[in-house]
């Protein structure tokens, strides 16, 4: 007896964002060197990624604060000593007037958490950034 294959399929995983293959992308360290040499290259010339760590970037937060699902926070060396880059990518369809302001709190709240010196890596959506031009 011939069952249907749709009646016994598995539910299909979600589809993964741009955000997420991109963020899957970053967290390989060698891959991580790369975007820097392809998008940010004057970075390399003070940043040693020989050795990274990626650390939590999630806070306490209240109900309206939505979770950093776009954002990557790597420790690495900057000019010999331990800092931390906050690569946020900032996906949303409209452009955001606050974007800024959040990646600014962000870079706050981890320095003061972590005790290092946070840079800020800002990655728009290509379309947001056309919209804007």
């Amino acid at each position: 007896m011939a069952t249907d294959p749709a009646a016994r399929s598995e539910p299909e995983a979600p589809v993964p964002t741009r955000d997420d293959l991109i963020k899957a992308l970053l967290s390989q360290p060698r891959l991580l060197v790369e975007f820097f040499r392809a998008f940010v290259p004057e970075v390399l010339e003070f940043a040693d990624f020989s050795e990274v760590e990626y650390l939590d970037k999630e806070h306490a937060r209240s109900g309206k604060r939505p979770r950093r699902v776009g954002d990557l926070l790597v420790k690495a060396k900057w000019r010999g000593r331990d800092a931390a880059f906050l690569i946020h990518l900032e996906s949303q369809a409209k452009a955001h007037r606050f974007a800024l302001e959040r990646v600014a709190e962000y870079v706050l709240r981890d320095s003061i958490r972590y005790g290092l010196p946070v840079m800020p890596v800002l990655l728009p959506n290509l379309a947001t950034a056309r919209a804007c031009a």
